[in-house]
């Protein structure tokens, strides 16, 4: 959970596991009881960042979603708002279209009322192959870009969350381009950034942003 913003955890999150949706993560042929009954509760806009700092574990540890499990329980206080509206509903949009920052997961299950061929589409997405060093790149900058736009708008909240997904996908690019003994300082083709440049960049407008809020330990 390093990097999200939790509420609640352990016994007094417990409380809160039918709303909205759950997210099981579970080690196949696990027989430890602690990791099993971890708990937390996370704000849904945090869901996307939940996802990538996933991914980030999986390229720092190695193939971690290969030995587990993930389940999504929509409950059924969604029932309404999920079945009858179409897969393009800003709802279930909400809720299950973050998961798709996941990649490499096979053992991936939405459970609950929500449309059926949505979900689908998301295991889809879900279990599709890694992408490329490029393609991780892409995201971060993608992600760096829309930091600015809310830090811009004075949405500092908002820059804040866009620039540790960036952080989060930055990780997976480098240690995917480690794999690949990819220089660091070395630009990509049609790009005028490195992997370091980036760093620096998302390192200084993150503390930065945080200035601004007057978090100056987290500015640091």
């Amino acid at each position: 959970m390093k990097g999200v913003p939790v509420f609640l955890e352990g016994r007094k999150a417990e409380t809160f596991r039918h709303c909205a949706i759950s997210v099981n993560i579970d080690r196949l042929n696990s027989t430890n009881e602690q990791q099993s009954n971890s708990c937390y509760v996370i704000a849904s806009d945090d869901l996307q960042l939940l996802c990538q700092g996933l991914c980030a574990q999986d390229a720092f540890v190695g193939n971690i979603f290969r030995t587990c499990e993930i389940k999504i329980t929509i409950h059924r206080m969604f029932d309404d708002m999920l079945t009858k509206n179409p897969a393009s509903a800003s709802p279930q949009r909400r809720l299950l279209e973050p998961f798709t920052d996941l990649h490499s997961v096979p053992h991936f299950e939405i459970a609950g009322p929500a449309n059926t061929e949505y979900c689908a589409s998301i295991a889809a997405q879900v279990s599709r192959v890694a992408p490329t060093e490029e393609e991780c790149f892409n995201k971060v900058l993608e992600l760096s870009d829309r930091g600015y736009e809310k830090s811009s708008r004075n949405d500092l909240e908002g820059a804040v969350k866009f620039y540790k997904m960036a952080f989060c996908h930055l990780v997976s690019t480098c240690l995917l381009a480690r794999t690949l003994r990819t220089n660091p300082t070395e630009f990509f083709p049609g790009r005028q950034r490195s992997l370091w440049d980036t760093y620096q960049t998302l390192q200084a407008n993150l503390a930065l942003v945080h200035y601004w809020l007057d978090e100056f330990e987290d500015a640091h």
